[in-house]
Protein backbone atom coordinates (compact mmCIF):
# COMPACT_ATOMS: atom_id res chain seq x y z
CA UNK A 1 0.00 0.00 0.00
CA UNK A 2 2.95 2.25 1.06
CA UNK A 3 4.80 1.46 -2.32
CA UNK A 4 1.58 2.17 -4.59
CA UNK A 5 0.65 4.91 -2.91
CA UNK A 6 4.39 6.68 -3.20
CA UNK A 7 3.85 5.57 -6.87
CA UNK A 8 0.41 7.66 -6.96
CA UNK A 9 2.14 10.65 -5.48
CA UNK A 10 4.89 10.83 -7.58
CA UNK A 11 2.73 10.05 -10.77
CA UNK A 12 -0.12 13.21 -9.82
CA UNK A 13 1.47 15.45 -12.76
CA UNK A 14 0.78 12.81 -15.18
CA UNK A 15 -2.81 12.39 -14.84
CA UNK A 16 -3.95 15.16 -16.47
CA UNK A 17 -4.64 15.99 -20.10
CA UNK A 18 -1.83 17.93 -21.15
CA UNK A 19 1.96 17.73 -20.67
CA UNK A 20 4.36 20.67 -18.87
CA UNK A 21 6.97 22.37 -20.36
CA UNK A 22 10.52 21.25 -18.70
CA UNK A 23 13.99 22.03 -19.16
CA UNK A 24 14.20 19.31 -22.37
CA UNK A 25 10.25 18.78 -23.57
CA UNK A 26 10.01 20.13 -27.00
CA UNK A 27 13.74 17.90 -27.89
CA UNK A 28 12.38 14.67 -26.53
CA UNK A 29 8.56 15.37 -27.83
CA UNK A 30 10.03 15.79 -31.31
CA UNK A 31 12.09 12.67 -30.97
CA UNK A 32 8.67 10.56 -30.28
CA UNK A 33 6.99 12.14 -33.24
CA UNK A 34 9.66 11.62 -35.16
CA UNK A 35 9.84 7.54 -34.08
CA UNK A 36 6.06 7.20 -34.39
CA UNK A 37 6.55 8.66 -37.91
CA UNK A 38 9.39 6.52 -38.90
CA UNK A 39 8.02 3.28 -37.62
CA UNK A 40 4.86 4.14 -39.16
CA UNK A 41 6.26 4.31 -43.05
CA UNK A 42 8.25 1.37 -42.12
CA UNK A 43 11.72 2.12 -40.73
CA UNK A 44 12.66 -0.55 -37.77
CA UNK A 45 14.48 0.25 -36.61
CA UNK A 46 13.95 3.47 -36.55
CA UNK A 47 16.82 6.12 -37.61
CA UNK A 48 16.01 9.18 -39.59
CA UNK A 49 13.05 11.20 -39.85
CA UNK A 50 12.38 14.67 -40.69
CA UNK A 51 10.58 16.04 -37.60
CA UNK A 52 13.91 16.85 -35.48
CA UNK A 53 16.40 19.81 -36.12
CA UNK A 54 13.50 22.03 -38.21
CA UNK A 55 13.04 19.53 -40.49
CA UNK A 56 16.49 18.56 -41.77
CA UNK A 57 16.00 14.74 -40.05
CA UNK A 58 18.67 14.21 -37.57
CA UNK A 59 20.13 10.33 -36.27
CA UNK A 60 19.83 11.47 -32.52
CA UNK A 61 19.64 8.07 -31.57
CA UNK A 62 23.12 8.09 -31.65
CA UNK A 63 22.75 9.73 -28.15
CA UNK A 64 19.80 9.23 -27.00
CA UNK A 65 18.79 5.70 -27.77
CA UNK A 66 14.87 4.94 -28.73
CA UNK A 67 14.21 1.31 -27.98
CA UNK A 68 12.03 2.10 -24.90
CA UNK A 69 10.27 5.15 -26.49
CA UNK A 70 9.25 2.65 -29.09
CA UNK A 71 6.05 2.27 -26.54
CA UNK A 72 4.94 5.24 -26.97
CA UNK A 73 5.31 5.55 -30.29
CA UNK A 74 3.22 2.96 -31.12
CA UNK A 75 0.78 4.44 -28.85
CA UNK A 76 0.59 7.19 -31.16
CA UNK A 77 0.48 5.36 -33.79
CA UNK A 78 -2.72 3.09 -32.05
CA UNK A 79 -4.73 6.32 -32.38
CA UNK A 80 -3.41 7.83 -28.56
CA UNK A 81 -2.60 11.80 -28.44
CA UNK A 82 0.61 13.06 -27.85
CA UNK A 83 -0.23 13.75 -24.21
CA UNK A 84 -1.65 10.33 -23.94
CA UNK A 85 1.44 8.53 -24.31
CA UNK A 86 3.45 10.40 -22.88
CA UNK A 87 2.33 10.89 -19.58
CA UNK A 88 1.33 6.80 -19.75
CA UNK A 89 4.83 6.49 -20.00
CA UNK A 90 5.82 8.24 -17.40
CA UNK A 91 3.86 6.14 -15.03
CA UNK A 92 4.99 3.15 -16.49
CA UNK A 93 8.59 4.63 -15.72
CA UNK A 94 7.28 5.31 -12.04
CA UNK A 95 5.77 1.61 -11.11
CA UNK A 96 8.84 0.38 -13.17
CA UNK A 97 10.87 2.33 -11.00
CA UNK A 98 9.53 1.65 -7.86
CA UNK A 99 9.95 -2.32 -8.60
CA UNK A 100 13.12 -1.97 -9.46
CA UNK A 101 14.22 -1.12 -6.31
CA UNK A 102 11.92 -3.00 -4.22
CA UNK A 103 13.40 -5.97 -5.68
CA UNK A 104 16.98 -5.31 -5.89
CA UNK A 105 16.75 -4.04 -2.22
CA UNK A 106 15.01 -7.48 -1.51
CA UNK A 107 17.35 -9.26 -2.65
CA UNK A 108 20.32 -7.57 -1.50
CA UNK A 109 19.40 -6.33 2.37
CA UNK A 110 16.86 -9.84 2.62
CA UNK A 111 14.59 -7.76 4.83
CA UNK A 112 11.04 -6.82 3.64
CA UNK A 113 10.92 -3.15 5.40
CA UNK A 114 14.24 -2.57 4.05
CA UNK A 115 13.33 -3.54 0.88
CA UNK A 116 10.23 -0.89 1.01
CA UNK A 117 11.88 2.29 2.29
CA UNK A 118 14.33 2.08 -0.43
CA UNK A 119 11.93 1.71 -3.25
CA UNK A 120 9.70 4.60 -1.23
CA UNK A 121 12.72 7.01 -0.89
CA UNK A 122 14.04 6.04 -4.58
CA UNK A 123 10.99 6.22 -6.05
CA UNK A 124 10.29 9.97 -4.08
CA UNK A 125 13.85 10.81 -4.23
CA UNK A 126 14.16 14.63 -6.13
CA UNK A 127 16.28 13.82 -8.81
CA UNK A 128 14.22 11.08 -10.09
CA UNK A 129 11.26 13.17 -9.82
CA UNK A 130 13.04 16.09 -11.36
CA UNK A 131 14.15 14.34 -14.38
CA UNK A 132 10.47 13.19 -15.13
CA UNK A 133 8.38 16.47 -14.34
CA UNK A 134 11.12 19.28 -14.41
CA UNK A 135 13.94 18.34 -17.06
CA UNK A 136 11.50 16.12 -18.92
CA UNK A 137 14.55 13.83 -19.31
CA UNK A 138 13.45 11.05 -21.33
CA UNK A 139 17.10 8.69 -20.99
CA UNK A 140 17.97 9.59 -18.10
CA UNK A 141 14.81 8.48 -16.19
CA UNK A 142 14.08 5.51 -18.42
CA UNK A 143 18.11 4.68 -17.32
CA UNK A 144 17.07 5.57 -13.68
CA UNK A 145 14.80 2.05 -14.25
CA UNK A 146 16.99 -0.08 -14.46
CA UNK A 147 19.94 1.75 -12.42
CA UNK A 148 18.80 -0.68 -9.11
CA UNK A 149 19.13 -3.91 -11.31
CA UNK A 150 22.38 -2.91 -12.25
CA UNK A 151 23.66 -2.15 -8.84
CA UNK A 152 21.90 -5.69 -7.53
CA UNK A 153 24.30 -7.63 -10.75
CA UNK A 154 27.07 -5.60 -10.11
CA UNK A 155 26.76 -6.90 -5.98
CA UNK A 156 26.28 -10.28 -6.96
CA UNK A 157 29.10 -10.77 -9.40
CA UNK A 158 31.64 -9.22 -7.06
CA UNK A 159 30.64 -9.89 -3.68
CA UNK A 160 27.41 -12.29 -3.94
CA UNK A 161 26.24 -15.16 -6.21
CA UNK A 162 28.02 -14.99 -9.62
CA UNK A 163 25.80 -17.55 -11.19
CA UNK A 164 23.61 -13.51 -11.74
CA UNK A 165 25.85 -12.28 -14.25
CA UNK A 166 22.66 -12.56 -16.35
CA UNK A 167 21.12 -9.58 -14.15
CA UNK A 168 24.13 -7.25 -14.67
CA UNK A 169 23.88 -7.99 -18.39
CA UNK A 170 20.68 -7.51 -19.30
CA UNK A 171 20.76 -4.31 -16.83
CA UNK A 172 23.86 -2.85 -18.22
CA UNK A 173 22.26 -3.67 -22.10
CA UNK A 174 19.32 -1.52 -20.70
CA UNK A 175 20.93 1.22 -19.65
CA UNK A 176 22.98 1.94 -22.48
CA UNK A 177 19.57 1.32 -24.81
CA UNK A 178 18.29 3.93 -22.58
CA UNK A 179 21.41 6.97 -22.04
CA UNK A 180 24.52 7.48 -23.26
CA UNK A 181 25.73 9.26 -20.13
CA UNK A 182 24.43 7.08 -17.61
CA UNK A 183 26.08 4.23 -19.41
CA UNK A 184 29.47 5.80 -18.79
CA UNK A 185 28.75 6.71 -15.41
CA UNK A 186 27.71 2.64 -15.08
CA UNK A 187 30.62 1.79 -16.40
CA UNK A 188 32.82 4.07 -14.58
CA UNK A 189 31.11 2.56 -11.04
CA UNK A 190 31.51 -1.18 -12.55
CA UNK A 191 35.67 -0.57 -13.08
CA UNK A 192 35.40 1.15 -9.37
CA UNK A 193 33.92 -2.22 -8.06
CA UNK A 194 36.30 -4.12 -10.15
CA UNK A 195 39.83 -2.29 -9.06
CA UNK A 196 37.94 -2.48 -5.32
CA UNK A 197 37.36 -6.12 -4.87
CA UNK A 198 39.98 -7.12 -7.43
CA UNK A 199 41.52 -9.58 -5.07
CA UNK A 200 38.18 -11.56 -4.39
CA UNK A 201 37.30 -11.41 -8.01
CA UNK A 202 40.43 -13.32 -8.89
CA UNK A 203 40.50 -15.51 -6.21
CA UNK A 204 36.97 -16.74 -5.96
CA UNK A 205 37.43 -17.13 -10.50
CA UNK A 206 34.46 -14.48 -10.51
CA UNK A 207 35.89 -12.84 -13.77
CA UNK A 208 34.40 -15.14 -16.31
CA UNK A 209 30.69 -14.19 -14.97
CA UNK A 210 31.80 -10.59 -15.50
CA UNK A 211 33.07 -10.96 -19.24
CA UNK A 212 30.07 -12.80 -19.90
CA UNK A 213 27.87 -10.10 -18.44
CA UNK A 214 29.66 -7.93 -20.57
CA UNK A 215 29.32 -10.16 -23.87
CA UNK A 216 25.86 -10.19 -23.23
CA UNK A 217 25.14 -6.70 -22.70
CA UNK A 218 26.92 -6.04 -25.99
CA UNK A 219 25.13 -9.05 -27.84
CA UNK A 220 21.89 -7.14 -26.70
CA UNK A 221 23.19 -3.90 -27.96
CA UNK A 222 24.65 -4.61 -31.06
CA UNK A 223 21.21 -3.53 -32.83
CA UNK A 224 22.25 -0.16 -31.85
CA UNK A 225 25.50 -0.12 -32.59
CA UNK A 226 26.44 -2.07 -35.00
CA UNK A 227 24.84 0.06 -37.81
CA UNK A 228 26.35 3.41 -36.08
Amino acid sequence: ILLAFSVLIVSAPALKDTIGIGHDTTFHLVRLCNLADSLAHGQLPARIGGFTYNGYGAVTSVFYPDLFLYMPALLMNLGASLQYAVNTFFIAVNIASAAAMYIAAKRIFKEEWAAVCASILYTLSIYRISDVFTRYAFGEMTAMVFLPLFMLGLYEVALGDKRCWRVLGVSAACICLSHVLSTLICALTALGVGALFVVKIVRELRLPAIVKAALLAGALCAFQLVSF
